[in-house]
Formats: C-alpha cells, structure tokens, sequence
C-alpha cells in the first residue's frame, strides 16, 4: 500500500490530510480534519463536507464538531451518511448532566466491514454489514460503564460463512476493584452463549465467571484455520466455571458435542466425535476413552489427560489407538488433494510439555487402501513449464548473514510407517490428471522430526507394479510400465530421496529388411531413473525382445547411441536407425502423429471408465498395411481386494499374419489378495497370443499362487510373518539407517 500525509500548523491551528492507495493503486481513504485550540480546549471539525473512508463517499454534517475541554469532558456531533445509507454517528446529548463526566454515542449502520478491511493493512479479510450501537459513560465518581448492541448480517472471516452474529455487552465499574462483564452472542437470532463475570484487578488478579454453551455451531471457528484445511461440523452444549488467580484459574464443568465432525474437503476426511460429554475437572481435561469414529465407523479411541492447571507448565498424555481405520472416504471434487479410500491402524502416544510435545508410535497403511492424490503445486507437474522462464536474481553482498539459533524446545516424532504391498495410490501430477503415476506398493520406513533436524525419512518404499502417464518437453504423452522392483529410498531428507526406477513402453515400428521390405517390430522403449531426486539421473532404453537381429543390434551399440534412438522412437513413434531412414516419409510421420493424439484423446475421454482404446497400424512380411484397434478394461472390487484386467484388439486391412490367433480377447486376469498385507496372490489367466521362441505365437491358460516374503537374510524364509521385525528404532535418537540395505524380496 501506500499512503500520504500533509499537513500544518499556524499559530492556534493545525490540520492534516490524509490519502490512502492500496495495491491496485485504487484510492481508499481520502480524508482531512482541522483543529483549533479555543480558551474553553480543543475543538476538532472535519472538512470539506464530502470525504472519501473505506472506498466510500461519506457526506459529513456542516456544524459537526468533536470537542475536548479543559475538564476532559468530550462532547461530538459528527454525522457521516454514504448515499446507499451507510452512516456513523458520534453524538453526546444536548442537554448537560452534572453527574456524568462523559457521555457519548457512537451509532454504525449498514458499516461494510469488507471493505473496511481491505483498507487496514495486514488485518484479516473481515466480511459483512455492520448495525449498532456503542453508549459510554462516566459518572461523577469516575466508574466507567459501556454498553453495546452489535449485529453483523452475513459475516465471513476469511471468506469462510459465519451467518448473521449479533452480541449484547455489557460493561460495569463495580465496587472497590471489580469489573463485571456480561456477554450474549446470538446466530441468526438464536442465542448460542453467555459469559458472565467479575474481574477482580487485587495484586493477584481473581476472576470468577461462568461460560455456557447453547448449542454453539463448531464451524464458527472455520476461518481461523489456515487455508481452511480443516474444519468442525456440529454443535457444542455445556457449563464451565472459571475462578482463581488468572496464573492459576481453576476450571470445573463438561461439554457435550452434539453430531460434530472434524471435516477436510481437500483431504478427504470426516471424522465424527463421539457424542459423550468430555470432563473437565480442576483445570485437568480428561479424555476417558473418547471416540472419534471414521467413515467406516471405526474407532478410534482417545485416552488420557490434558492438564492447563498451571497455564506456564499446560501437560499433555494421551494414548490413540485404531484398527482398520478409514482415514479417507470420500469422492473426487474440484477442491481435493487426496481422495479414495484409505485404511490404517494407528498406534501413538503424545506426551510432555504444550510446547515441548514429544509424539511415538506406528502407523499401518492397510492392503485395501485404494486413493488418489493431486499435485496441484509439484515442482515437476507439466503445467507450468513456462514459470520463471525470466528470473531476477540480486547479485548484493551478502556476507552478513544473521544467525538464527533455534529454541530448545520443539514439537518432536519418531514413527514407525509400514506401508503394505497391496496400497494402490494414483498420484496424479496435474490438475487434468493427463500426468499421473499409478503405484502399487509398500515398504518399511521411520519419520522423525524435530526443531533442529526438521523432517526425516529413513527406509525403502518398492514398487510391485505400476504406471507412469508423462509428457516430457518433446516427448508426447506416452504411458510408461513401471518395473517390479523399483524403489524410492530414503537416507534423512524427505525431499531428496534415492531413485531407481524403470518404466518401459511397447511401441510398434516399422523395419526395413535387407531385401528392401518392411516388417512390423515391436519394440520396448522406456526410461531408467537414477541418484537422487535433486541430482538424478536420466537414461533412455531401447530394445526388441522379439527380433534376435534387432536384439543384437541394440546390445552392441554404445549406451549413447541407444539413448537418441529410444528417444526418436518416443518422439516421433519410427525406428529411425541407419540403413533404416529409407521408410522415412511424410506420411508415415503423420501417421504416427495422428495415432498417438487419437490414443491421448480417446484415454482422456474413457478415464473415469477405466477403460483404454489404442490406434496402431502395422505392417506384414509383403508391406501390406493393417490397422490394429486395441482396447484395455481394469476394475479393482471389494476393498481393492478382487482386480479383473480384460484386453482384446481387432484388426482390420490386410491379413494378419497366419501364425496369430484371431480372437476378440487376448487376454483375460483375475487376480484375488488372500491377506490384507498383500503377500498372497491367486490368479486365473488367459493369453490368446503369446510369443514364444520355439512355437511363436500361442494361447496361454492356467492358474497360480504368488508369494511375497521380506527377507534379511535366508533364514527368515521360513520364519512366520509376524517374526520378521522390519524396523528397528534407535532409543538414542541416532540417526541411523531404519532399514538394511541387503533387504530381498522372494517369489514362489
């Protein structure tokens, strides 16, 4: 913002005016007032009789005055009245009382309180229609009594919706040092609660009062979450008293919650409280087995005390224990993070100081969990390849730098997170979701935190199988299969973890034979990720596992060479190796073009069906030419348990080869997960055209049970699961490894 003032002084008087521009440049206050000193005192007008406050013209009464005598008796008449009847009023009677020394008004109608914030720097957004009064006074003893009757018609703070608030305050100078106060608010017209009390100022300051709860809404306290990540549904019922020493105030009562719910939009959550009352007795908040049920209406039980007895020293022990807990439950909006279903135990304990806490425990991401999550701020989406194409950078000494030295005191975690093998989460990497990463996977890991360190992650998180749909500058959309086995390590920094990582693409091209004919290849193209997130390192693969020749042609070259032909084969979807340009052509660059965007648009159009259509055209040993039209159907069931996979392809054009069995569905999957922590498989198969070595092209069925097993060394082959410890915490708070890197993974 910026703001200017000007003013003077000449002999008795003086005056000041005042201008006010916010960030748009736009002019909110524009106001002036004089002031002359009288033998009587201090006489204030404002003029001209036309000034701007809060964006807003105000016409301002000619004979207004606020004046300040010799005695400190204020006396006002100020009148400001907007032209769509927005006022302020400053008054005292007309007729003098000898037995108060002060006696003034001040009367606010429809006072946009909106606007009112956007002139004030760095107050919260405020919003809504502001109607009352404020009456104070001053008797001849010196007490000091105000009153108030304030409403405020569809109030937001922080753009979050408070309803019509009205509040009733009353304000008395008792006898000797006592203050009594009396508070109603009321929402809407219905009164919510009432505070009422005296405030004894002695050496020790003593409050006494009471404060009861009217079926007071919970999301009145909405907007002071910040990005109102997370919010209160309900309402709250109960009596508190509060006495004693304001160092030590003792505080008796219960409170009852009425149908309430912790709610988070973006994340997917609503948790609903228990509906039994919570104890509050000598400043000691007792939760005794309290319940917060989740949306699967499991528990999650709540125990232990919270101790404000001494408000230097507030102490906190609870204990929190859940079974199958299901965090997340809700479907996708336009606003969600995280979406799905998520399933967890939890197992912790919070303890010590308020500002000292101290947080352990373990947590259980279930098989069945099946969520989606949206990068909408990720520093590699693919929607902001053009941010910061121009930075300004400072290039001033910077050699002074000032030390910060952190407090003693802090929030600290140790938590054990064991992530099953059967969690299926899509992480999509665009608001679209045209770039995603689809993962199933688990792992073992330790999350620490503390003030000085910040947050830390030790473990191994590996990918049984997976997707990855991106576009990389250049390279169209493609969708990558990421190989089992693949692995995100961590060594301490969360945001920079160890990658290994390889996702392949089976693409179809065109290979000129020596004889001068083509013939259809397919070719496997991927990327392979390396080092560290923040250094990481990108190789680019290509092979034909079905053509010896090409085969062997790959293996010789040198790691370059096949890096710049995988990613022409990526690009422009042709095997563009010397001796093979001939088949080159304008045509067959178009045709490649215009499958690839017929796949891209065809998946965007089918995504919520979870089915797939491809587009590829081959060619056979005479150069004949035939269109192959491929579909892909997917569908997980009972709690991600049950996974059915059905693909098929039609071909139309030329003859396809003798050797292929015709058939509408190539393939056919089921695969149930006997346990939750998904190590035990049972799978149903069916292939119509399998490639085989000897025999070539055949059909495939059968049955089988697949085994997953953790394993640190081949001892723990035959031990039972649950003898298998994959985490070892250090009680000496070392920053040691959580997991051994010689981990393997088994299959039978």
């Amino acid at each position: 913002f910026r703001a200017l003032l000007d003013g003077y002084l000449d002999g008795n008087k003086a005056g000041a005016a005042v201008k006010f521009f916010d960030a748009k440049d736009n002019l909110g206050v524009d106001a002036s007032v004089k002031a002359e000193m009288l033998d009587s005192g201090i006489c204030v007008t404002l003029a001209p009789y036309r000034q701007l406050l809060g964006y807003k013209a105000f016409n301002i009464n000619e004979n207004n005055f606020v004046f300040l005598a010799r005695d400190n008796r204020v006396t006002a008449k100020v009148d400001l009245i907007a032209d769509d009847g927005t006022g302020l009023k400053l008054y005292s009677p007309d007729e003098y009382d000898e037995n108060m020394l002060q006696d003034l008004t001040v009367s606010l109608n429809k006072f946009d309180l909106g606007k009112l914030s956007d002139v004030i720097p760095y107050m919260p957004h405020v919003g809504g229609l502001l109607n009352g009064d404020f009456h104070v006074m001053l008797d001849k003893e010196e007490k000091l009594s105000v009153m108030s009757d304030l409403m405020v018609n569809d109030m937001t703070y922080e753009h979050s919706p408070m309803g019509n608030i009205g509040s009733e305050i009353a304000y008395l100078q008792g006898e000797g040092v006592s203050h009594v106060v009396e508070v109603m608010l009321s929402q809407n017209g219905r009164e919510i609660g009432a505070l009422s009390g005296t405030y004894f100022d002695e050496v020790k300051p003593r409050l006494e009062a009471t404060i009861e709860l009217k079926q007071t809404p919970l999301d009145l306290v909405n907007g002071f979450v910040p990005d109102q990540l997370l919010g209160l549904e309900g309402q709250a019922e109960g009596m508190l008293s509060v006495s004693g020493h304001l160092d030590r105030p003792v505080v008796n009562g219960e409170i009852y919650l009425n149908s309430s719910f912790l709610v988070s939009v973006p994340y997917g959550m609503r948790l609903r409280f228990d509906d039994d009352p919570v104890q509050i007795s000598d400043s000691r908040l007792l939760f005794e087995n309290f319940t917060v049920y989740a949306h699967n209406d499991n528990p999650l039980n709540i125990m232990g005390n919270v101790d404000f007895s001494n408000l230097d020293r507030i102490m906190v022990d609870l204990k929190m224990r859940a079974r199958d807990y299901q965090i997340i439950g809700e479907k996708e909006n336009n606003k969600s993070v995280a979406y799905g279903k998520a399933y967890v135990n939890i197992d912790g304990t919070i303890k010590g100081l308020i500002d000292n806490l101290v947080m352990k425990g373990k947590l259980d991401v279930l098989g069945k969990t099946d969520m989606g999550y949206i990068l909408r701020d990720s520093p590699i989406t693919t929607d902001n390849r053009l941010d910061e194409l121009v930075r300004f950078r400072d290039f001033s000494d910077t050699t002074q730098v000032e030390i910060v030295r952190p407090p003693i005191t802090g929030f600290t975690m140790d938590m054990s997170l064991n992530v099953s093998n059967g969690v299926h989460v899509m992480a999509y990497l665009n608001a679209d979701h045209s770039n995603y990463i689809d993962l199933n996977g688990g792992g073992s890991l330790r999350m620490r935190y503390n003030i000085v360190d910040g947050l830390m992650l030790n473990g191994r998180y590996t990918l049984s199988n997976g997707k990855m749909k991106y576009s990389l500058p250049v390279i169209p959309l493609k969708t990558f299969t990421i190989q089992d086995g693949s692995y995100l390590e961590f060594h301490g920094d969360i945001m920079n973890p160890q990658l290994n990582i390889t996702a392949e693409e089976e693409t179809k091209a065109t290979v000129t034979g020596t004889n001068g004919a083509g013939r259809s290849v397919k070719f496997v193209s991927g990327i392979v990720i390396t080092r560290t997130l923040q250094d990481m390192g990108l190789e680019f693969t290509l092979d034909a596992p079905e053509d010896l020749t090409l085969h062997n042609e790959l293996q010789s070259m040198s790691v370059e060479q096949r890096g710049k032909l995988a990613v022409t084969m990526l690009t422009t979807g042709m095997y563009l190796a010397d001796g093979n340009t001939e088949s080159f052509s304008m045509n067959n660059a178009l045709s490649s073009f215009l499958n690839s965007e017929i796949n891209q648009i065809t998946g965007s159009a089918l995504r919520t069906l979870d089915l797939s259509i491809g587009i590829d055209n081959s060619t056979n040993a005479q150069g004949s030419i035939h269109t192959d039209y491929s579909f892909q159907f997917a569908k997980r069931f009972w709690n991600n348990r049950l996974k059915i996979s059905v693909g098929g392809k039609v071909s139309t054009g030329a003859d396809v080869q003798s050797q292929q069995n015709n058939s509408f569905f190539d393939n056919v999957t089921f695969e149930y997960r006997l346990d939750d922590t998904a190590n035990k498989y049972v799978t149903l198969f069916y292939n119509n055209n399998s490639y085989d070595w000897l025999d070539g092209y055949t059909q495939e069925y059968g049955a089988g049970f697949v085994l997953r097993k953790t394993l640190q060394n081949f001892r723990d082959l035959f031990k039972k699961d649950d003898e298998v410890i994959p985490i070892v915490h250090d009680e000496n708070n070392q920053k040691a490894d959580s997991t051994t890197n010689n981990r393997k993974e088994a299959k039978e």
